[in-house]
Parts: structure tokens; sequence; C-alpha cells
């Protein structure tokens, strides 16, 4: 009996672990490897590829690793993969991450199923020879037009090809946003203009446009993201529209070119380096209403040699005037911020007029 009894009580165990073992879920972020592909797997057990291995050059990538579907391209899952000519997703991958197609220095062409919906800014960004996108003319939400990747529930641009090689670009109407690095490394562009109704630039929108010597914003601009512009080495000059209140993080960082810039009455804060390394700026006046002047703001503008500074200054971080002219000369008002900061940091200054 006793036998029995420890024979009733194994099977029960077993078929306990069993039951057990049935219930156990996959575990969300854990890595696993099916072939050339990295993958984690997703809250819905659906896996997402976060690194590939292979050296393909046309690549359809599966619709399932390991029995889980394929729903997601994670962030930088396929940069830098120079050997990629080609790419085919596969129906049921609905995002793609940021940066995932990252400088695929050989890509020419990628086709979209229907069943995306989210892109994390511009994944295609720095592949230099991409000049095809391909989606469904019934596609819910992506559209191209011209070879230029649209989102048509958001109203964005979402990727102009770097392998293009036209010269001059209109963005058509109807957009209202340019995405995060849609142009970015778009190097045979000099000019680009955007029409009434854009009301957004994304975060390097327009970075690395080497031979980008001009660009013409509505006025219905009003967000400049970070690294909006930087590395445009070929920008002269920029009207910003009255709209804009803020310089971002780095946004003209770089641009060796640019001279002169005009600056709205609205703009009320300048980004930590937006304008730094600029080497051919000359002079800046900053409108009244600008509160603070962000770390390095200005460093590195060797050219530099004149900065007028409102009385409503009342913020300078650190570096902002770095390694600009020799004789560089802030325009302060007398018992300002700005004039204390000019003697703090023994800088040359010149008090103006005072405000009315």
């Amino acid at each position: 009996m006793k036998r029995i009894a420890w024979l009733v009580i194994s099977l029960l165990l077993c078929f306990a672990a069993g039951a057990a073992a049935e219930n156990i879920q996959p575990v969300p972020d854990e890595t696993h490897e099916c072939g050339d592909y990295a993958y984690r797997l997703l809250e819905d057990g659906s896996a997402e590829i976060i690194s590939y291995a292979g050296a393909a050059l046309e690549l359809e990538i599966p619709g399932e690793l390991d029995g889980h579907a394929v729903t997601s391209i994670g962030d930088s899952a396929f940069s830098w993969c120079d050997s990629l000519t080609g790419i085919t997703l596969p129906d049921g991958v609905t995002s793609i991450g940021e940066a995932a197609f990252y400088s695929c220095g050989s890509l020419t062409g990628v086709t979209l199923p229907d069943s995306v919906v989210s892109m994390d800014g511009n994944p295609f960004a720095a592949c230099s020879k991409l000049q095809t996108i391909a989606v469904s003319p019934d596609h819910p939400r992506l559209a191209v037009a011209d070879n230029v990747l649209f989102d048509k529930t958001e109203k964005k641009l979402i990727c102009y090809p770097a392998g293009l090689d036209a010269a001059n670009y209109e963005i058509p109407p109807g957009i209202t946003a340019v995405g995060d690095s849609a142009f970015s490394f778009c190097i045979a562009l000099t000019g680009i203009t955007l029409p009434d109704g854009v009301m957004s630039i994304g975060e390097a929108a327009f970075s690395a446009c080497h031979s980008l010597t001009g660009i013409t914003l509505p006025d219905s601009v009003t967000t400049i993201g970070d690294f909006a512009f930087s590395s445009c080495d070929s920008l002269t000059g920029i009207t910003l529209p009255d709209g804009v209140t803020s310089i971002g993080r780095s946004a003209f960082y770089s641009c060796g070119s640019l001279t002169g810039i005009t600056l709205p009455d609205g703009v009320t804060s300048i980004g930590n380096s937006a304008f730094s390394w600029c080497g051919s700026l000359t002079g800046v006046t900053l409108p009244d209403g600008v509160t603070s002047i962000g770390n390095s703001a200005f460093r590195s503008c060797e050219s530099l040699t004149s900065v007028t500074l409102p009385d409503s200054v009342a913020s300078i971080g650190k570096g902002a005037f770095d390694d600009c002219a020799e004789n560089l000369v802030l325009t302060v008002g007398q018992d300002s911020y700005a004039m204390q900061y000019a003697v703090d940091n023994g800088i040359q200054y010149t008090c103006g007029e005072a405000d009315d």
C-alpha cells in the first residue's frame, strides 16, 4: 500500500510540475538567439529583433523566430549592416525602432508591410545609397511620394532617402511636421522649402546636410528640435519665424559657414551648445526676452567679436563664450546680470542703452 501511495503522490507531483511548466510565461527583455538574429520576447509573447549578425545582401526578415511572431524591429537592430542592399519586412511587424537601419551604407531599397503603424524617428538615417521605399498604396498609415516616406495620420515627413541626388526639394502642402532625422545626411541637397502649416522640426531633422546653403521656414514653425541643423557646413544664414520661442540644444552646432542669424523676439532661451563651433559667426544680437543662455552656447565661435545681451538675461551657462575671438565684446545693460557675468569671467564689455 505504501508503494502504491508513493506512486500516486509521484504521479500527482509530475502532473503538477507539468501544469506549472505549461503556465510559465516568456520572460520579457530576456535575450534569445535564432540563427543570425538576437531577439527579446515582448509581454504578449511576440519577438522584437534586437540585432542581426548575418551578411546577406537581399534580406527577407522572417515572420517568426523560434515560433514567436516577429512584431517589432528594435532600436539600432540592423545599424551599420554594410552588406545589405535590400530589405523586406514580414507582415505582422507593427513597429520599427530608433535608428533601426542606421548607416546601412549599401542599402538601396526597403519594402514595408501594411502592418507597420509606428516608427521612432527615421529608421533609415544615414543610409547613403537609399533611394527607394516601397509601401502599398492602401497602407493605412504610411505613404510614399517621389520616394519620400510620410505618415498620413500625423501629416509628418518621416524619411527623405539620403541616396536621392536632387539638389532642391519642396515639402508638399499639408505636412505639419518634419520628423526626427528626416533629412539627416542628405548631402546632395542644397535647398529645402517648407510649406505653410509646418509647425515642428524634429531632433536632428537636417543634421549633416553638408551641402545645404539655404532653407525657407514658414511662419507656422514654432518648434525646432535639438541638433536640428547641426553640422550643416554650408549653411550661411537662416531666419527663424516669430513663433519660435527656444533654440534647442546643439541646434546649429558646427555650422561652420553660418555668418549671421536672425532670432525672433519671442525667443526666451538658447540651449546648450546651440551655436558652438560656428566659426564664421561674427556678431549676435539676442532679442529682449531671452532669459537663459546654455552651457557652451557660443563656445569656439572663433570669429565672434560682438554679442548684445538684453537685461532680461538671468542665467548664462558654463563656458558659454569660451574660445571665441580674443577681442570679443559683450554689450550689456548697466548693473545687469550679463554685466556681472562679464566681470566675473574676464570678458570685455560695454554698457549699451538701458531698456525702456
